[in-house]
């Protein structure tokens, strides 16, 4: 990020935007909200193949329906099982987590173009409007993709 004291003389520059890879972006502020009362969802891998994996959740059972928007899948190539929801992230917002974004009555999710013989780790939390103080996460749970094979029937 920049530091107030490197920006002298940027007197049009609003104090939001950052220098990211030699750009001015703005400051991502937390667009997703974190809800005060967070529950585990349940989620599992249904089927593994050598690209493709199909997980599974359970639904989100809150008192009003309406407020839950959908479910975000979160997955990594992840070569040791010592992840946490932090790793990777960098000074202009990206983290490395590919995001699947799945509709509130969804609790299936098809991850495709995995590479072979590969660990990920994954995981699934809810997305509510924002005046929503309770959701739903599950901790981040490991597969691996099984060995391709061009030559197995």
């Amino acid at each position: 990020m920049v530091v107030i004291h490197s920006i002298k003389g940027w007197i049009d520059v609003p104090l939001h935007l950052i220098a990211c890879q030699g750009k001015l972006v703005p400051m991502v502020m937390s667009l997703q909200y974190v809800a005060g009362n967070v529950t585990q969802l349940q989620a599992r891998v249904i089927k593994i193949d050598y690209s493709v994996v199909l997980l599974e959740w359970d639904h989100f059972e809150h008192h009003d329906p309406r407020t839950l928007l959908g479910y975000v899948v979160y997955y990594i190539e992840a070569p040791y099982q010592n992840l946490t929801l932090y790793d990777g992230r960098d000074a202009c917002g990206g983290d490395g987590w590919h995001v699947e974004d799945m509709a509130s009555n969804m609790n299936t999710a098809i991850l495709t173009w995995l590479k072979p013989y590969t660990q990920y780790a994954y995981y699934v939390k809810t997305y509510t409007i924002a005046t929503e103080r309770s959701g739903a996460q599950s901790p981040i749970q490991y597969f691996r993709t099984l060995p391709s094979c061009e030559y197995c029937t």
